[in-house]
């Protein structure tokens, strides 16, 4: 009934099933989770360069404003 630590226990080929599918599924998961994340980075930073643009290009002074603090 219960097999102790030194014990060989035997393997089967089937008992491996599940546990290629739950890899497949992370590897899949998170192939889609850094695709996902860059598409998503590279649209935001490309949104935030025309913002910038826009904003230099219709205000006088620079794209981010600074001031001395006294």
């Amino acid at each position: 009934m219960y097999h102790s630590a030194m014990e060989p226990r035997p393997v089967s080929c089937s008992s491996f099933v599940p546990l290629l599918r739950r890899m497949s599924y992370l590897i899949l998961k998170r192939g889609f989770d850094l695709v996902f994340s860059l598409v998503l980075l590279v649209t935001c930073a490309l949104l935030m360069a025309v913002i910038a643009l826009v904003v230099w290009l219709d205000s006088p002074g620079k794209i981010i404003y600074t001031q001395i603090r006294l």
